[in-house]
């Protein structure tokens, strides 16, 4: 008789803790695969229709499809994370399998698979492949946290080359802060000793200037990811197109600073 038949009384019996691990590891996966495809198109829309959590949303497959054809998984990564969406699949929607020992009977392919590539050599049949899927759930939530944390990087790599940009275009006012710092500074020192500074000082003076110099970059870096905090400065430094406007403006500071 079909578990679908059985009375109301039964229904309770459902293993609802091992299908509430896998559903569990379905979002984890999906969460991670979400924020690297965040990462990739580098949005920073608050409400996005296709990869927030409305009906618009992209699917949990359509990410994994993504990140396949960007190469970013392997063919058997691949595999491996639409065999674990599948099993989902199975213990969230089909009533009659709430075991691994009803998935391998009703469903022989996971078994094939399982023990092709995650064979454990345990002889309960419930804590074999139970297991062999752990392993299965272990290695993509893994690969996806890797990728995560790459393309996580890389947003910090674009950022610190926004920043050492911003630096180089902007150099002449950090070269005008120095000057002032050190303009400042000699002139106290000056007033204090009553005395004009030596040609035996210069390379204290170089010194002392060099000090003032990586202190004005400092400062003007902390000026630039301060601008940073304002949502359509981040947009514009993350963004992968430089626009018109933005290369229209360069050409004229390179004509005038060649």
């Amino acid at each position: 008789m079909s578990k679908v038949q059985k009375t109301m009384f039964d229904l309770k019996d459902v293993n609802i803790q091992l299908r509430s691990i896998i559903l569990e590891h379905a979002l984890h996966l999906e969460f991670h695969s979400r924020e690297i495809i965040f990462y990739i198109l580098r949005t920073f829309k608050e409400e996005p229709k296709t990869l927030g959590n409305q009906g618009s949303s992209l699917s949990y497959k359509t990410k994994i499809d993504i990140l396949y054809d960007l190469d970013e998984i392997t063919s058997d990564q691949y595999t491996a994370l639409i065999k674990q969406m599948e099993i989902r699949n199975q213990f969230i929607h089909n009533y009659d399998i709430d075991t691994f020992s009803d998935l391998i009977e009703d469903k022989p392919e996971f078994k094939k698979y399982l023990d092709r590539n995650y064979k454990k050599e345990i002889d309960d049949i419930e804590k074999r492949y139970f297991a062999g899927y752990l392993d299965l759930y272990n290695h993509c939530s893994a690969w996806l946290i890797m990728l995560r944390q790459q393309f996580r990087a890389g947003v910090t790599k674009a950022y610190e080359k926004f920043i050492d940009h911003s630096l180089i275009t902007q150099f002449d006012e950090v070269l005008a802060l120095a000057d002032k710092k050190y303009l400042k500074k000699k002139k106290g020192f000056i007033t204090a000793l009553g005395t004009q500074e030596q040609v035996g000082d210069i390379p204290y003076q170089i010194a002392d200037y060099k000090k003032l110099l990586k202190l004005s970059i400092a400062e003007k870096s902390l000026e630039i990811a301060e601008m940073t905090k304002d949502a359509d400065v981040m947009k514009k430094v993350m963004t992968h197109k430089h626009s018109t406007k933005d290369q229209i403006k360069e050409s004229k500071r390179k004509k005038q600073n060649p």
